[in-house]
Parts: structure tokens; C-alpha cells; sequence
């Protein structure tokens, strides 16, 4: 059966064409396995292995494993000299100076941080935990284990 011509003017289109490239693909992919199976035939293992590794595919795996450590290496010492050491982050900026329009609004929050960490503000928070019953201690029962206790229906409410 004769190949269909490669010049895709001559070709014909659509689902026929596809099915008919297939074909001419599988024919020819075929033919080269054919091939390859009778250049193995009647030799040894160590001849097979010799034949399989002049195909490329080890020569191809080491270019591009080389190529990447080579693109990472670039990627990552790059930057570092093209735009030099980072410099070292500042623990403590000065703040921006405050207009006196922003004054008085910092006033009162200053008054609020001053009210908060007062004495009186750490007695009321100290008695709220009281009430609310977070500052006490409770001891469980060490013959009683607490993951024993299964609830089968968390829904019903007829206890």
C-alpha cells in the first residue's frame, strides 16, 4: 500500500484523512519494530543491551539531566549576581513622621493601650475567666475512661 503523499494540500481532510495518517503511522511504526526485532535475533544478551543503548536513550537522558542542573544553577546564581548580596531587613524602622491631623487620632488609641494593660483592666479580665469558669481546675476520675463513652445519635434529644 502506498504512503499518502506528506504535502498537506494533497491530503485529504477531516476524519478520513486522520484514520488514513493513522494507518500510514502504524504501517511504518511497524515496519521499524520489525526491523529492530531481526537486527536482535541470534544475539546475546550483552549484544542486545549494547544494541538498545546505541539507540540514543542514554545519551538523551544524560544531556538532558546535565541540562537541568544546569538551568537550575543559572536560575538560582543569576539573580544573586545580577542584582548583588540582598541587603539585611531592618529590626526596627523609625515610624513616618505623624501630621498633627494624625495626632489626634492617635490619641485616643494610645489612651485604649495605656486602659488595657493597667491594673484594673487585668482584674476585670481575671474576673471574667472566673465567671466563665476557664481558670479552674477539674480532676477526672482515673478509673473512668472518658473515650469509652460513645454517642451513637448526637442528634437525639430524648435523654
Amino acid at each position: 500500500m502506498p504512503l499518502p503523499s506528506s504535502d498537506p494540500a494533497e491530503a485529504p481532510r477531516g476524519l478520513h484523512g486522520d484514520l488514513q495518517r493513522a494507518k500510514a503511522g502504524s504501517i511504518a511504526t511497524t515496519a521499524e519494530l520489525r526491523e529492530f526485532v531481526q537486527n536482535l535475533r541470534g544475539k546475546s544478551p550483552q549484544e542486545v543491551l549494547g544494541a538498545v543503548a546505541n539507540s540514543g536513550l542514554v545519551q538523551g537522558v544524560a544531556i538532558s539531566t546535565l541540562g537541568t542542573f544546569l538551568l537550575m544553577a543559572v536560575f538560582t546564581a543569576g539573580p544573586y549576581f545580577m542584582y548583588g548580596k540582598p541587603a539585611p531587613k531592618a529590626k526596627a524602622e523609625k515610624p513616618a513622621e505623624v501630621s498633627s491631623v494624625d495626632k489626634d487620632a492617635a490619641k485616643p488609641a494610645a489612651a485604649d493601650s495605656k486602659a488595657a494593660n493597667s491594673p484594673d483592666a487585668k482584674a476585670n479580665v481575671q474576673k471574667t475567666l472566673d465567671k466563665m469558669g476557664e481558670s479552674e481546675t477539674k480532676m477526672a476520675d482515673p478509673k473512668v475512661n472518658p473515650l469509652d463513652k460513645v454517642v451513637d445519635d448526637l442528634l437525639d434529644t430524648k435523654k
